[in-house]
């Protein structure tokens, strides 16, 4: 779509859930008809370039509440265009009810108001509980329009959680003790913890880009390339190198309970399974883990030792980003986990990896404990501290990443003048 569409003055405003500028029209901003332009690069970044710049046109279609996201059209002095998807900012969320398939659950949902959340789209549900899209009305405005709030997930716990094991403190469950008591920037920060009709639940903040496995299924390969996977690892280290130093095993650490924020940080959620451990405390012999992403003893139902299996996990992480599946598959049964061949990594024909990561990912997911790395054996390997003067242009790894749908001519003839 062309840019010169509307030619009228418009003033800069920053939407939810959008980390580029945005201008709107001046006019009545409660006319759904009003269109917004975004204005930056196609690529990511926020370069001058003209030659790069696009003007993306978006005609505010939310009413009808059809769609979780928005689609941007977008063009630029190339003459390609780009597409990119966008969430729909938290008024424009469909009211419908939210169906749990639990009746309890179901019944006193939209009375959450009462406490100062509004409930708007379930996000995911399970044995433990269900986990809520909300509206958090007690902390103002937020983003571009006056009936914006700040956007936060609930996560309401079902009867069977354990309480917590500090003295006198009923009234919350040992993992929202356990996440509260952290406090770290790739750590999923803890807002509030809440009472309701006889369940207990925490109050979390909310990634807009989602989770890491979301993030890899976004990739036409399922996978990323070492230099984002580095990135990525190194913000996972911080994470657990801080959590081991507060006396805390996570126990589930796996693509799913990875969010990324819009401005491209990993963090780390779920403490379910979470305990607290320090140095010579005796072995832990419960089952607990995401499938795929468990180290062997737990399958074989040995007792060990929960920082060892954080660092299995962490190395199942890094081994499905850099390769798109899990090493070992979905380990199910005491005896798979017994016969478990030697990590094997792809024909180099297939796909190239550096001599530093194999080193690290058969550290990290050495079959017996004693020889798996430790923080400060990861931290200290070759691949860790590899630098590379590969330029990386834009935010090309964002969950919403803009993609191409048509060359335009001048891109084609620069190609064919530079043989590109």
């Amino acid at each position: 779509m062309s840019h010169n569409t509307r030619s009228k003055k418009r003033k800069m405003t920053e939407p939810h859930g959008d980390n580029c500028k945005v201008n709107e029209e001046e006019g009545k901003p409660s006319d759904p008809k009003n269109t917004c332009v975004c204005i930056a690069s196609a690529s990511g970044d926020n370069s001058n370039d003209s030659n790069h710049q696009y003007v993306a046109i978006l005609y505010d279609l939310l009413e009808k509440n059809e769609n979780s996201t928005v689609l941007h059209t977008q063009s630029c002095d190339m003459g390609d265009l780009w597409t990119n998807a966008y969430p729909i900012p938290l008024s424009k969320h469909s009211f419908k009810p939210i169906r749990t398939g639990n009746s309890f659950y179901d019944k006193f949902i939209p009375d959450l108001q009462e406490i100062g959340y509004h409930p708007l789209q379930l996000v995911a549900k399970g044995r433990s509980g269900v986990i809520i899209l909300a509206q958090d009305l007690n902390n103002g405005t937020f983003g571009f329009r006056s009936n914006e709030y700040k956007p936060v997930v609930l996560k309401l716990f079902s009867g069977r959680k354990k309480k917590s094991k500090i003295p006198g403190d009923d009234f919350i469950t040992e993992e929202t003790a356990i996440h509260q008591s952290l406090d770290h920037p790739n750590v999923v920060s803890v807002i509030n913890h809440i009472c309701f009709h006889d369940r207990k639940g925490i109050v979390l903040e909310y990634c807009h880009s989602g989770n890491l496995e979301q993030f890899l299924r976004a990739q036409d390969a399922r996978f990323v390339t070492e230099i984002i996977a580095q990135r990525y690892f190194k913000q996972l280290m911080d994470a657990l190198e801080y959590i081991h130093i507060c006396g805390i095993c996570h126990r589930d650490i796996c693509t799913h309970n990875i969010l990324i924020t819009s401005n491209n940080l990993l963090k780390l959620t779920d403490f379910g399974h979470a305990l607290r451990y320090m140095s010579g405390d005796p072995m832990v012999k419960d089952n607990c883990g995401t499938l795929g992403f468990q180290a062997p003893e737990i399958v074989c139902r040995i007792p060990y030792n929960p920082r060892l299996i954080d660092m299995f996990s962490l190395g199942s992480v890094l081994y499905t980003m850099v390769i798109g599946h899990l090493p070992f598959g979905r380990i199910r049964t005491p005896e798979m986990a017994r016969n478990l061949k030697r990590l094997e990594f792809p024909k180099e024909s297939v796909l190239f990896l550096s001599n530093g990561i194999k080193e690290l990912l058969l550290g990290l997911l050495a079959y017996i404990p004693e020889s798996r790395f430790s923080l400060n054996r990861t931290k200290h390997c070759d691949w860790f501290h590899k630098k590379t003067e590969r330029v990386q242009i834009g935010n090309f790894y964002l969950v919403r990443q803009p993609k191409k749908i048509f060359e335009g001519d001048r891109e084609r003839e620069l190609k064919c003048l530079y043989d590109i």
